[in-house]
């Protein structure tokens, strides 16, 4: 049975370059069939992928984007629909080690895909969040691990506080202080991840 979580790995960071006929046709398969609603689609959308990768491969902001790509707002907004509508997700988990991924043709890919999911990333839900986690996808995150929400520790919390009516009246007040900032570990560190 494959593994649920794995390790958290960097994605190896490469140059910008235009995509690949190949490289195109691979991503066109997740992200061509979604339309915008009330909107006209794109002239040329894999002028404007090469765009959107520029932009996030280099870390420039959106109205640095050449005007050869089109219209800065119109990447953004497509890149954050697509981030809703989960095509980032599916596109995240095509570049992941996981035995689902269909990654076919997206080789050389991997850095811009966790870079553009990273750049929308303060507006993905603690699912999706945790989705990049599992998946092994450090890149992708926007802040340390340690940072982001832990739902997970809500189960060692029930366990520890059925130990309490065990413990001598000494002890007792240790015990809840840690308790308490296990509590506050499952949250996460909200300021660092919502704001970088």
């Amino acid at each position: 049975m494959p593994p649920t979580t794995y390790p958290l790995r960097p994605t190896r960071p490469t140059p910008w370059s235009p995509m690949t006929d190949a490289q195109w046709e691979a991503l066109a398969a997740f992200v061509l069939p979604l339309r915008p609603r009330g909107g006209r689609p794109p002239r040329n959308s894999r002028r404007l992928w090469d765009g959107i990768f520029w932009v996030v491969s280099g870390r420039h902001p959106w109205h640095a984007m050449p005007a050869e790509f089109g219209k800065p707002d119109t990447a953004s907004r497509t890149l954050r629909r697509l981030q809703r509508q989960g095509v980032l997700d599916r596109l995240l988990l095509a570049i992941s080690p996981h035995p689902l991924a269909n990654g076919d043709g997206l080789d050389g890919m991997a850095w811009r895909i966790v870079r553009a999911w990273r750049r929308v990333s303060r507006k993905a839900s603690w699912a999706q969040l945790a989705l990049a986690v599992r998946l092994g996808m450090q890149s992708a995150l926007p802040c340390h691990p340690l940072d982001l929400p832990r739902p997970g520790l809500s189960g060692l919390i029930m366990k520890m506080s059925r130990l309490i009516p065990t413990l001598r009246p000494q002890t007792r007040i240790p015990f809840l202080r840690t308790l308490r900032k296990i509590c506050l570990d499952c949250g996460g560190q909200y300021r660092n991840w919502r704001t970088r």
